[in-house]
């Protein structure tokens, strides 16, 4: 399962993005979480990952 979103606010601006994929060659699952410096501590990182885990669901 592959998965990407861009995250933003609630202004609707980009704050970030987040992505999940499978890493065949490596054989290993990679979880991305990227977060512009002036939004971070924020709570979108976990928002991010809490949206990532309902689309796993």
């Amino acid at each position: 399962m592959d998965f990407y979103r861009y995250l933003q606010n609630e202004e609707k601006e980009y704050v970030g993005e987040i992505a999940y994929h499978y890493d065949e060659p490596r054989d290993i699952y990679i979880c991305d979480v990227i977060i512009l410096a002036k939004y971070r501590n924020r709570g979108y990182g976990s928002e991010g990952i809490k949206l990532l885990c309902q689309a796993v669901k």
